[in-house]
């Protein structure tokens, strides 16, 4: 928090201004801040706007002080964001969840994703809910728990009204945030310049204020059998060109997403949680320890609630791997999560043999996961995934692994680091 508050600093005050932890830079005068010239500080001064506290008390009015004292407005808001946050400084408060933010136009998608994150109905019931959400209006706050930690996801409605308020107050809303996600329809071809400045304005603002995050970007609605990869070869090439302009060097991650395949969403959601925390260093080792002394070349734990991948070992190719996740993930994503199941094994083909995929529920540190493993006999499948057996075998094993990917969660990188 304090490395963050001293780039911020560094950034919009002069050096001779003394910059630490002490500082008061409630009163400090509006000649302090080296992105604004005599003539502006004087207009500014004439409207009886002379400190950093009267600055950042007047973000309502930026609109017309940008007339008035001829600034850019784009720069004062700017400004009078950086203030607001030096003179909150120590008093921000750091939460111990995690929390990840969701933004986007309107009717791109962002309420359609958590609800399918939640998994708190059968897929078919979700996808008729779906048809029917309006839009969100403002912030709208949901909690989804992953083995044990809570993830608070912040969706920020897309209207205009309500970018231009983000945009005017980030630090409402983005400190103390561990990633972003940005939805674009990749459908709304009409709309793509509109969501593409959108983003554009958010990189921009963050980059300014010394938030560095993890930046996703997901194109949704991408459905099945709709051929829209020439919509998504121009919006990769339009986003690389957003990076290079605004000088972003996080990386980005960009996902196909659709809502009629819940597997390419919990996919990205795992690899987004991988990327906040080294989830194969705790879990990963143990589980091939348990796919050996099971002959299974391919073992998982998910979370029972989200179906994000806690771990999972293979010892297939990367394309075979994948294959598997994803057979994984559309067989769990059929099941009514409010109902409990034993066992269900599935035959598949790969590289044009037979395997058994299965999947049970186990108990973990007192909490429901979903174990699966793929064998080559269904014998085999039968025997080693009863889960009383299995249970304690990966308490054993991995029960102490997840507790830390838990503790590590907390502690990950967030916007204020």
């Amino acid at each position: 928090m304090r490395n963050m508050l001293s780039k911020l600093a560094d950034k919009i005050l002069l050096e001779n201004i003394e910059k630490n932890q002490f500082t008061d830079y409630r009163k400090l005068g509006l000649d302090s801040i080296k992105l604004l010239n005599k003539d502006q500080i004087d207009k500014l001064a004439s409207i009886n706007i002379k400190t950093l506290e009267d600055l950042s008390n007047h973000w309502m009015d930026t609109n017309k002080i940008s007339e008035q004292c001829d600034i850019k407005l784009s720069l004062l808001e700017k400004i009078s964001a950086s203030c607001r946050i030096l003179i909150r400084g120590k008093n921000i408060e750091v939460s111990d969840e995690v929390k990840l933010i969701l933004a986007g136009l309107d009717n791109s998608g962002k309420s359609s994703i958590i609800s399918l994150l939640k998994r708190k109905k059968p897929l078919l019931e979700i996808h008729r809910e779906i048809n029917n959400l309006p839009p969100t209006t403002g912030l709208m706050r949901e909690e989804i728990d992953l083995s044990g930690l809570s993830i608070r996801l912040w969706e920020l409605g897309g209207q205009e009204q309500y970018r231009t308020q983000y945009l005017k107050e980030p630090e409402m809303y983005f400190l103390d945030s561990h990633t972003l996600i940005f939805v674009l329809d990749i459908q709304n071809q009409k709309r793509f310049e509109e969501s593409l400045a959108y983003m554009k304005s958010l990189i921009e603002l963050l980059k300014f204020l010394e938030l560095p995050f993890p930046f996703q970007i997901f194109l949704h609605k991408a459905d099945p059998n709709i051929d829209l990869i020439a919509y998504k070869t121009q919006l990769d090439e339009n986003i690389k060109n957003i990076v290079r302009e605004t000088g972003w060097k996080v990386p980005e991650e960009i996902y196909l997403t659709s809502i009629f395949d819940p597997a390419s969403i919990t996919s990205a959601f795992t690899n987004l949680l991988s990327r906040l925390v080294p989830i194969k260093t705790w879990i990963e080792e143990s589980l091939v320890n348990i796919a050996i002394a099971n002959k299974s070349p391919f073992c998982a734990i998910l979370n029972s609630d989200t179906l994000v991948y806690l771990g999972m070992y293979s010892a297939f190719t990367h394309d075979h791997t994948e294959k598997l996740k994803q057979i994984v993930l559309r067989n769990l994503h059929k099941i009514n999560p409010s109902e409990e199941f034993f066992l269900i094994i599935e035959q598949k083909e790969l590289d044009k043999k037979p395997v058994y995929i299965g999947f049970t529920d186990v108990t973990i540190n007192h909490r429901k996961f979903i174990y699966s493993a793929v064998y080559t006999s269904k014998r085999d499948a039968i025997t080693n995934l009863d889960r009383d057996k299995l249970s304690p075998i990966l308490q054993e094993d991995i029960g102490k692994e997840i507790e830390f990917l838990r503790i590590s969660m907390v502690s990950a990188p967030r916007m204020l680091a």
